[in-house]
């Protein structure tokens, strides 16, 4: 039983003309995933396996370069509904997508529409700014893109060295020094 309106999440429910237009899209753009997310990444494309990644991950780790190794699992909490739509479109249009598509996907996202329910009847209605659709099958794609491109922006400021680290304890431990976003 949700507490507080925190607790509460929309879910997207579209006509059919838009589920229609979000499978086309969708069928377009999971076969490019192959092509442009990383193999370390294995959510949302097909024939990566996540426990044989993390397998060799932790068998990576067990390997010591300096001093200690350091796991760190991100949680996301909520991160479908906290996707910016400005990076998601600049994101894609690094990776190479035409014009037409982006705003195929923003045309998706913008039609977007919430209401309110109280007792039953709707009240009012507004527009997301942000975030993509609970329950469109196009959405977890976009999400997955969208992390590729922070995790690619992430690696080339650390190989030229604008991410800075420090290093503590006895035997050394990294820890970021700039702030990531």
């Amino acid at each position: 039983m949700p507490t507080s309106s925190a607790d509460y999440r929309p879910i997207c429910l579209s006509n059919f003309t838009n589920k229609i237009c979000t499978k086309v899209l969708t069928s377009r753009l999971v076969k490019l995933l192959p092509i442009i997310i990383s193999n370390k990444r294995a959510g949302f494309v097909k024939d990566r396996d996540q426990i044989l990644i993390a397998q060799e991950m932790i068998h990576a780790i067990d390997k010591k370069v300096r001093g200690s190794n350091v796991v760190i699992k991100l949680d996301m909490a909520k991160a479908f509904d906290k996707l910016s739509w400005h990076y998601l479109f600049e994101v894609l249009a690094r990776f190479g997508f035409s014009g037409k598509f982006i705003s195929l996907i923003k045309a998706n996202l913008r039609s977007t529409y919430f209401f309110i329910l109280i007792n039953g009847s709707p009240q009012g209605y507004f527009q997301p700014k942000r975030g993509v659709k609970q329950g469109d099958p196009l959405s977890p794609f976009l999400f997955i893109i969208a992390s590729e491109g922070f995790t690619r922006t992430l690696n080339a400021r650390m190989m030229n060295g604008s991410i800075k680290s420090y290093w503590f304890g006895p035997v050394g431990n990294p820890v970021l020094e700039t702030p990531l976003v």
